[in-house]
């Protein structure tokens, strides 16, 4: 019983934040969602890319990734698409 009330607490709190969030900073909001939209258009991309060329170094469109970019912007758009370069050829070592 005590956990169910715990979770519902942060439960409670989570949503005030984000409608705080929200209400005060909305312009911060819509930055974050354009950058996960045109970071989700631009990995579908390079991948079609990748896979016409050939290349191993692809980059999965899921929850973490589209996190990374939301946060990270550009920065985290080549440091995923690094990091995937890098694991693609130390795999063939």
């Amino acid at each position: 019983m005590e956990n169910y009330i715990f979770i519902a607490i942060i439960t409670v709190c989570v949503i005030a934040l984000i409608v705080s969030f929200i209400s005060h900073r909305i312009d911060t909001f819509i930055n974050f969602i354009l950058r996960i939209t045109v970071g989700i258009v631009a990995i579908y991309f390079l991948n079609m890319i990748f896979d016409y060329k050939n290349i191993s170094a692809t980059v999965g469109i899921n929850a973490y990734s589209i996190f990374t970019i939301g946060c990270l912007g550009t920065p985290g758009f080549l440091l995923m698409y690094a990091l995937s370069f890098y694991y693609s050829f130390v795999g063939k070592v």
